[in-house]
């Protein structure tokens, strides 16, 4: 999901991307529904992004929303680690374990980063 799908796949390459609407049913680290409350592009700015790929599971956790890897992220957004603690993404390494979701398990576990893209 995106707010600008065709934007987002002729950028990224993806296919199949629809529109993230209000009400859109995301999840937390324990699988339980995150409701989007929101979600409207205000004025568009160019701003450094980045995102992480984290080995095995694919996912991880920014601002306690389950993510996929390559989401786009601001720097300052804080991505969950294993017991609790939260790191800012920008100050994430290769190398370093994130919290991310066991699909076959339905659980949270930690992850190791396989890569950082700005």
């Amino acid at each position: 999901v995106s707010l600008s799908p065709n934007e987002t796949e002729a950028k990224y390459g993806f296919s199949g991307m629809r529109k993230l609407d209000v009400d859109e049913a995301l999840e937390d680290h324990r699988g339980a529904p995150v409701q989007v409350t929101g979600g409207a592009v205000l004025e568009r700015v160019d701003v450094p992004v980045l995102t992480l790929t984290v080995r095995n599971h694919h996912w991880f956790f920014v601002n306690g929303v389950r993510v996929h890897n390559k989401g786009c992220f601001d720097p300052d957004t804080l991505v969950a680690k294993p017991g609790g603690s939260a790191k800012r993404l920008g100050d994430i390494k290769i190398g370093d374990k994130v919290t991310s979701w066991d699909s076959q398990k339905e659980t949270a576990v930690g992850e190791i980063v396989d890569g950082v893209w700005w």
